[in-house]
């Protein structure tokens, strides 16, 4: 009879040494992707890039990304996962630094679209990481621990983060903060890669953290695991889309995608757009931008607990989108009738509550497959639910700046952004019927999310039963 002992101590060591190194990984990604939303603060003027271009700029990162992802996923494999992905920082942090070069539009519009090629590896090649330490059933929590906790984190600290490299650097050997922005983020990125090249273990054999014998059982494990995974067929993505809960939902999330990525590019222009933001100045409206992020990550949190404590998804669906699309049209109405008098705080305030509205969707949304679908399909459905899904990354941002640019507002497409949340709630109102209710205590299977939409399900009490006969095993999560 095998104890549990060893593999709880090996996990846990595990998990302490890479979710830590990949968490930090992750957040210089999510921070390279919103610092461009401050460095817009200062930076649109300095080049005279028009709203149009910015958000073109803004949604020309997601065609790198998605024509570039696979291939770029297949480079870090063949050479190593492991230096793979360190050399994917690399390269996207030196792409960051040159945007400190930018000196007109097109410039800023072709880097954008480099740079989307350049992170396109990144979450791919570290979900493929993770397989080589952790199971099935792990995956989805590591995942979460590493890489989804990331978005909130990077979201609260980034305002600050860009503030203090905007003021303190200012004019400092004759560049402007938001070019110091750049160089600052991108350096860092840079020195992240350059660190996990030494310090990120290729593999358990190469674990020197862990024991002989800890490794042998971790090798162990995992290549049984591979074969598992080497026979298990993989549905395709034409065959999931057949299904119509599935091609429901990636609608849905394109339409969502289109507030939530306009909101993350556009979230301290906005802010700036009121004038009485003329006296708080960029570093008022950087550290103020954390605000809307700060009430997201508390509802997104308490909105996945309550789903999953009363097994109901679709109400709090649709709840978080009307949530967010009403505070849009909110902010688009103050936007319209308040834009010569001031309303920077209703402004803010709205955000805020859109800000709770849109994260708020993540938990209920990435658990409704497995209430209506079967292994088979769930497993189809989350792939391809992602790539459709962020259509809406390429549409959105462009929309919010192209009307601002036609209108010289943002209330307009905000309100086409908010109806666009709006008919996504609706259309989860129309999805098959929720899941059966389920103490959040008693809980023992569990769907965890990342932000690009990567799922695992995990069954703890069916793994322990796995591992050893009659003796008990707790929890290994930390």
């Amino acid at each position: 009879m095998e104890s549990c002992e060893l593999p709880q101590q090996v996990m846990r060591k595990v998990r302490r040494r890479l979710l830590p190194h990949l968490f930090l990984m992750a957040f210089m990604c999510y921070l390279d992707r919103s610092n461009v939303a401050f460095a817009a603060l200062e930076m649109n003027a300095a080049l005279k890039i028009s709203d149009a271009e910015y958000g073109t700029g803004a949604s020309s990162f997601f065609l790198g990304y998605a024509l570039c992802g696979v291939p770029s996923s297949l480079l870090v494999i063949r050479v190593g996962i492991a230096r793979g992905l360190a050399l994917v920082l690399i390269i996207w942090g030196a792409t960051s630094a040159l945007f400190a070069l930018c000196d007109s539009a097109f410039a800023f519009l072709a880097l954008r679209f480099v740079l989307g090629i350049a992170e396109s590896g990144f979450f791919p090649s570290l979900l493929a990481y993770l397989t080589l330490w952790f199971t099935e059933g792990e995956i989805g929590h590591a995942y979460t621990l590493g890489a989804c906790s990331a978005t909130a984190v990077a979201g609260i600290l980034g305002g600050p983060f860009a503030a203090a490299a905007m003021y303190l650097l200012d004019n400092c050997l004759g560049l402007p903060g938001w070019r110091w922005l750049f160089l600052v983020e991108g350096g860092l990125t840079v020195l992240l890669g350059l660190l996990s090249l030494f310090s990120l273990p290729s593999s358990p054999a190469a674990a020197q953290f862990l024991t002989a014998s800890e490794r042998d059982w971790l090798h162990s494990r995992q290549a049984t695991e591979n074969v598992k995974r080497a026979t298990t067929g993989a549905p395709s993505l034409r065959a999931a889309l057949c299904n119509r809960t599935i091609a429901s939902l990636a609608v849905l999330y394109a339409l969502w995608n289109t507030g939530y990525y306009a909101f993350i590019f556009f979230l301290p222009l906005v802010l700036q757009s009121s004038p009485s933001a003329a006296a708080l100045g960029t570093l008022g409206v950087a550290l103020l931008s954390t605000l809307p992020y700060i009430c997201a990550t508390f509802a997104m949190i308490w909105v996945a607990r309550h789903s999953d404590r009363t097994g109901e998804r679709r109400m709090h669906i649709f709840g978080a989108c009307w949530v967010g699309g009403g505070a849009l049209l909110g902010c688009a109405t103050v936007q319209a009738f308040l834009s010569s008098t001031g309303g920077f705080a209703p402004r803010l305030a709205l955000l805020s509550l859109a800000a709770a509205g849109l994260w708020s969707l993540y938990g209920p949304f990435w658990s409704y497959p497995t209430t209506v679908l079967d292994a088979t399909q769930a497993a189809a459905g989350f792939a391809s639910i992602n790539s459709l899904g962020n259509l809406g990354g390429l549409c959105g941002p462009y929309l919010l700046g192209a009307i601002k640019q036609h209108t010289g507002s943002f209330a307009a497409g905000m309100a086409v952004l908010a109806v666009l949340q709006l008919l996504a709630g609706l259309l989860a109102l129309a999805m098959p019927g929720k899941a059966p209710p389920a103490s959040y205590s008693q809980l023992t299977e569990m769907t965890m999310v990342s932000a690009d939409g990567v799922s695992e399900t995990t069954n703890y009490s069916a793994r322990c039963s796995e591992m050893q006969d009659n003796s008990t095993c707790s929890d290994p999560q930390i």
